[in-house]
């Protein structure tokens, strides 16, 4: 056996091997968003590794999307594991802890979001820090709408007062190109100090990740107070005609222009901006609106404009996976080992900064 990176030579095979080993069907078999998905920032060679028998078949692959990350003051090489397959044939073996430990012994980084839950131990004793689940907030903007997608039953009453409360915008928001130089500025000025562990966002990773995009149209909006980077998904329910074709607005990234808001701060110029992307979201439609995010430092602006915090029941309790349309999706985990200067490193999840777009979780689970 033989591990070896990823190169484009290896594409058909690959996708031969994950039908036969993984799913028989997957958006990232669509070239375009595997070459965009796992090329990263830069473009460089392939961090992904292929597990090869001695005849040169592929037994085993490990996705990893890589872009560096600032630890502190310091900047480090991170990859954020995805799609972890080995050969049913040799599953128990060892062989998919081998090609991890590969790619654990190339970087100081080391994280993955959506892990399947049946393997986290094994990531533990590695010395993964993990944690259970992304925040979510969640907010409606139609009381109908936002009642088809909950996990249970409950009051149009407690949704209707709900919507009644929040202070949407009284104009819809002006859209402009995007532009990944500013977001760049903004993000490195007063989101990054901000942060222990955070990625290291410059205008490249601004570019690949959301401007050229090969799996959804990110949009932004700018102002004063910050940005903010946001989608429109439409449900894919084609058995459900009350919920199929329905839009829910997915915020992505947040980006105060006053760092100090990440300290508890309130900023009403960053409320507003929220607060105007939520009104057009309205004149577009959309039903309801969320953002998930790793640290609860924008609880206090979130919850002051109307969002409310994810909880295992009751009126915050949406489903998590619209398209295609699933109920009982579980919350989307995290973890991350850190390996700097011959020790491990224990940063809390306050102080770290990952997104629901970080690794290969914002890209579609179907295309038409």
């Amino acid at each position: 056996m033989e591990i070896v990176s990823y190169s484009p030579k290896y594409f058909a095979p690959l996708i031969a091997f994950l039908r036969k080993n993984w799913a028989e069907n997957h958006t990232v078999y669509d070239r375009q968003l595997f070459d965009w998905q796992y090329g990263g920032p830069t473009e460089e060679s392939s961090a992904s590794v292929l597990l090869l028998d001695d005849s040169g078949d592929i037994r085993g692959f490990l996705g990893v999307v890589h872009y560096p990350f600032l630890l502190y003051d310091k900047s480090i090489e991170g990859a954020g594991l995805a799609i972890w397959v080995v050969d049913q044939d040799i599953k128990n073996s060892g062989a998919g802890l081998l090609i991890r430990k590969a790619v654990e012994d190339n970087f100081d980084m080391v994280y993955t979001i959506g892990a399947n839950r049946s393997v986290v131990h094994y990531y533990q004793r590695r010395h993964y820090t993990y944690h259970d689940s992304l925040y979510r907030y969640v907010i409606p903007l139609d009381t109908k709408g936002y009642q088809l997608f909950l996990g249970e039953d409950c009051e149009s009453r407690e949704i209707t007062d709900w919507l009644k409360a929040i202070c949407f915008a009284e104009s819809a928001i002006p859209l402009a190109e995007f532009d990944a130089a500013g977001l760049a500025r903004i993000y490195a000025d007063a989101t990054a100090p901000h942060f222990s562990l955070r990625p290291q966002k410059d205008a490249l990773f601004w570019e690949w990740r959301y401007q050229n995009s090969k799996g959804f149209s990110y949009l932004s909006y700018q102002t004063g107070g910050g940005a903010i980077v946001f989608r429109i998904e439409c449900v894919h329910s084609p058995s459900d005609p009350r919920r199929h074709g329905a839009k829910c607005l997915r915020i992505i990234e947040i980006l105060p222009t006053t760092g100090k808001v990440w300290d508890g701060n309130a900023d009403e110029a960053l409320s507003g901006a929220i607060l105007s992307v939520l009104a057009w979201a309205k004149e577009q439609g959309c039903v309801l609106a969320d953002f998930q995010i790793s640290n609860a430092r924008l609880s206090h602006v979130l919850e002051g404009v109307g969002f409310r915090m994810q909880q295992g029941k009751g009126v915050t309790n949406l489903v998590r996976l619209f398209s295609p349309y699933r109920v009982g999706v579980p919350p989307l985990n995290f973890m991350y080992r850190i390996y700097s200067e011959g020790r491990f490193e224990d940063i809390g999840r306050e102080d770290t900064y990952f997104l629901k777009s970080d690794v290969d979780m914002d890209r579609p689970n179907y295309l038409p």
